[in-house]
């Protein structure tokens, strides 16, 4: 039998090793990490945009200040803000254009039923793929 390997860790825990490793050694980094995830009571760094926001500044926040100091929060963060700021834009820009699709789909079927010509602009959001 083959040896069980950890799942790959994706973006928002990659982020944040990368933040915590530009400060201190990555055995330092493991250490804040997994201090952060007691803290948060979670066996891993949450990948959804809202959970990762509420992490990012509560147990997480507290284990750097703890670990590293105040000095080294502003460090930090300022990687991570960046993270957080292009997930959420992408987040809304999505939102948003879901949203418009459903929106022209919704006049097109009432345009349809009082038979008047259908908007001929493009209105089809392809999905983005989910985190399984």
């Amino acid at each position: 039998m083959l040896p069980s390997r950890p799942a790959p860790a994706g973006p928002f825990t990659r982020s944040i090793r990368e933040a915590l490793e530009s400060a201190v050694s990555p055995a330092a980094a493991n250490n804040v990490l997994a201090d952060a995830l007691k803290r948060a009571s979670l066996a891993s760094v949450p990948e959804e945009i809202e959970p990762f926001r509420r992490f990012c500044e509560g147990p997480f926040h507290l284990a750097v200040r703890n670990a590293m100091g105040e000095s080294a929060i502003e460090q930090v963060f300022e990687r991570l803000g960046h993270v957080l700021w292009m997930a959420t834009s992408d987040v809304q820009a999505l939102e948003a254009a879901r949203a418009w699709s459903r929106g022209a789909a919704a006049k097109n079927r009432a345009a349809a039923h009082a038979g008047e010509e259908e908007d001929s602009g493009v209105h089809h959001v392809e999905p983005l793929p989910t985190r399984g």
